[in-house]
């Protein structure tokens, strides 16, 4: 059988301000489509922390890790600085994904949602990706999710909101863990 760990990250989950939703509901997916569960670790917004755990996840050769939170435009969305810095690929901006966030924040403006639809810096923020990184399409929220494939494992990171990572997961996610690993 196949193994999965998830990382949740986030000072609000630690600090007990929000129940976490996504590391249960994430292991009981992944169980059904045929996934062992190795572990689940919760974790405050520190690039080094999480980074060490990618690489220890990565030296065990877990087929995928799963990291939910810091993809937002503040300052503590901290999730893709560290898979950088564990994969050693550089921060670059993905032109998919700004279509992605720009497209996004055009849609809240005509709906009258927003009052500005401007890609400004924050908003930009969200599209910077490590490199070799796939966009993931984030159809109920801003930040798009990212698919990145290390040596043996496939990498996913998905908002922390509960109602994006989910239908996140469901709508793309699912998919092509059924396509690449069968």
């Amino acid at each position: 059988m196949r193994d999965f760990s998830a990382i949740i990250t986030g000072d609000e989950v630690l600090n007990c301000t929000v129940n976490d939703e996504n590391g249960f509901w994430l292991c009981k997916e992944m169980n059904y489509i045929g996934f062992s569960t190795r572990e689940i670790i919760f974790i405050r917004d520190d690039i080094g922390s999480i980074s060490a755990h990618i690489r220890r996840l990565i030296s065990l050769k877990i087929d995928i890790i799963i990291i939910t939170g810091g993809l937002g435009p503040t300052y503590d969305d901290k999730t893709l600085k560290a898979v950088s810095e564990a994969t050693g690929r550089q921060l670059k901006l993905n032109e998919e994904a700004l279509s992605m966030v720009s497209k996004r924040y055009d849609l809240l403006y005509e709906k009258g949602i927003i009052s500005d639809n401007k890609i400004n810096r924050n908003r930009e923020k969200m599209a910077i990706m490590p490199e070799g990184s796939v966009p993931i399409k984030n159809s109920s929220g801003a930040a798009p999710g990212i698919m990145l494939k290390i040596d043996q494992t496939v990498l996913f990171a998905l908002p922390g909101v509960p109602s994006e990572m989910k239908t996140m997961f469901d709508e793309e996610v699912k998919r092509i863990i059924l396509k690449e690993f069968g």
